[in-house]
């Protein structure tokens, strides 16, 4: 029996091997779930930055400092090892800080203000983890208001502030949440419009990431807010009624990245739970998201859970209760 032809194609196999296993190993690597940050409130008089794993376990307190953290945006980095936090400074407003995932390290990175600066929140890394998309409130308050809301974007380190929206005054919308998608090249992010009565309305647009060809993707009337790409790029996670109001139900949907196909994820209704979107599993099987409740005229507490695409089961993730500015993020 002549072995030479096996032995040549068992070589070319194990080379074909060697060479693809790197590829394929950095490509689910790349895409394994990590630990989930989140903000709850009341703890020890304000809120902290806890991280736990996606099946509830190994919960740890992040942060530990008495100013409030966490409750206006988090930010994991591509790589899983840096997170981006909200910290209130009192008169000076909300300052971005980053540290390393067990909090050590942390930094305010907000960069300086041109005139008055009354808070930066909403922080978002770029897929690349080199720049950072952020949303900023300049003043001076007008009718107890800002008198612009803009998304700016900066290096991770801070410098090289640009901002992308709201450039000309005076303004009638203000703009929220920045979310890149998967490929850097679209910010998604949401419009309010201030001029709405009785209350603000928010519509989820997209633009490129220099700001240019701003897109709406909703219509004012369902009040959507929050996106999230997902991690294929070819979704938009989001969810309606974003000012909670008595009597209306939110919750969370998909569409398409053009804004077709809205499909709900959720179907709350009569007003009493309300469903708000967080983020995606980096495996793009599951979502993060918290909820709240209704009761008489005041919104209740309730908790952070974990909803399976492949089953569209519901598990709660968390035992920390909960109030409206309440934020997780997934982290690889």
């Amino acid at each position: 029996m002549n072995l030479r032809p096996t032995l040549i194609l068992a070589a070319l196999v194990a080379s074909l091997v060697a060479v693809l296993m790197p590829a394929f190993s950095k490509a689910s690597s790349s895409n394994k779930n990590g630990r989930i940050a989140f903000a709850a409130d009341n703890v020890h008089g304000s809120a902290q930055v806890f991280t736990v794993n996606p099946d509830g376990t190994r919960l740890r307190q992040v942060t530990h400092d008495p100013l409030t953290f966490g409750t206006d945006g988090l930010s994991w980095s591509p790589d899983g090892r840096d997170l981006l936090f909200v910290v209130w400074h009192g008169g000076n407003g909300d300052k971005i800080h980053k540290s390393r995932a067990d909090g050590s390290g942390a930094s305010a990175i907000s960069p300086p203000c041109e005139g008055e600066c009354l808070g930066d929140d909403d922080p978002a890394y770029s897929p690349d983890g080199k720049k950072i998309a952020f949303e900023r409130a300049l003043g001076p308050f007008l009718n107890y208001h800002a008198s612009v809301v803009a998304i700016f974007t900066m290096d991770a380190d801070g410098n090289h502030l640009a901002q992308l929206t709201q450039t000309s005054t005076p303004t009638s919308s203000d703009d929220h949440a920045p979310d890149w998608s998967p490929d850097g090249t679209k910010i998604a992010f949401v419009r309010d419009n201030t001029t709405a009565t009785p209350h603000s309305k928010g519509a989820i647009e997209v633009m490129n990431a220099d700001g240019s060809n701003v897109q709406r993707l909703t219509p004012f009337r369902i009040d959507a807010a929050d996106p999230h790409w997902s991690p294929n790029g070819k979704q938009i996670l989001f969810n309606t009624h974003g000012h909670a109001a008595q009597g209306k139900s939110a919750n969370l949907f998909t569409m398409h990245a053009n804004g077709t196909h809205r499909a709900p994820l959720t179907h709350y209704a009569g007003g009493t739970l309300q469903a708000f979107a967080d983020d995606w599993s980096p495996d793009g099987r599951q979502i993060v998201f918290h909820r709240l409740a209704f009761s008489g005229t005041n919104t209740e507490r309730d908790h952070f859970y974990i909803l399976d695409l492949r089953t569209m089961h519901i598990r709660r993730l968390t035992r920390a209760r909960i109030r409206g500015y309440a934020r997780a993020a997934w982290g690889k």
